[in-house]
């Protein structure tokens, strides 16, 4: 998920490990809402409103605190002028209401459990919210910081787990050319080569990857130059539909 990337554009204004516990958080949340997980995902959404929390109180009064009271320190900070106006007055308001969700998981329901439907809409918020402090601390890394926030927003739900320099797919038995469509809607927008891709399918021959991809190539789901692979418009629909078919809502 670029989670180094996306730290290193927040360590602009935040501390190193401040900014990586965001992602951490972040990413976190989004694994969870994958496998179903709709309870964890709302506890990684409070925690990442908290951490964020913690890091604008290190821009306005130069300290990192061991406890926030997020209420009332959003509410703080916000009137700060050392923060971004759109930090202020917008951001703030969305980490509200994603710790607001948080807080009230579980609560009474009429007719169906509400927890898969908060946990989805708190992804959403926690995404929107990165893409705010990329979009705004993003400044001396313009185009990097607009490439993660595509690549955020493009594969929001993805079955696709990182592991520092390794990756797995969540779902087992899909065969090589659904693993490759995934491994590559994950990794959006960036290409990746088939030598890289033989290095995370090693439960598939190389000889084997080789020709899934070589299949994908000719019916246009895949498309190769130089840099790589990259997914054609009809290899995202493959990837999402997959996605889709493979949703907690449909187990």
């Amino acid at each position: 998920m670029h989670k180094e990337q996306i730290a290193g554009i927040l360590s602009a204004r935040l501390s190193d490990s401040v900014a990586q516990d965001i992602v951490e958080h972040y990413a976190e949340l989004r694994t969870a809402v994958v496998r179903g997980d709709s309870e964890k995902a709302l506890l990684r959404a409070g925690k990442l409103v908290e951490c964020i929390t913690k890091g604008l109180i290190y821009v306005v009064d130069g300290v990192i605190p061991e406890n926030v009271k997020v209420h009332d320190d959003l509410l703080r900070v916000s009137k700060s002028s050392k923060l971004e106006p759109a930090i202020r007055f917008t951001l703030v308001k969305q980490m509200l209401a994603l710790y607001e969700l948080r807080s009230n998981r579980g609560g009474a329901h009429a007719s169906f459990d509400p927890l898969h439907f908060d946990s989805r809409a708190g992804s959403s918020i926690a995404t929107w919210i990165i893409t705010e402090l990329l979009r705004t601390w993003g400044n001396g890394q313009a185009t990097t910081a607009e490439q993660l926030a595509i690549a955020i927003n493009t594969n929001a739900f993805t079955l696709v787990e990182d592991f520092e320099d390794d990756l797995i797919v969540l779902k087992p038995g899909l065969g090589a050319r659904i693993e490759i469509v995934l491994i590559l809607y994950h990794k959006l927008p960036a290409r990746v080569t088939t030598t890289r891709l033989k290095s995370w399918l090693l439960h598939y021959s190389g000889a084997n990857v080789s020709v899934s991809v070589a299949n994908l190539i000719k019916s246009r789901h895949i498309h190769r130059n130089a840099n790589g692979l990259l997914l054609t418009a009809l290899g995202r629909q493959l990837a999402e539909d997959t996605i889709r078919s493979h949703d907690v809502m449909q187990r």
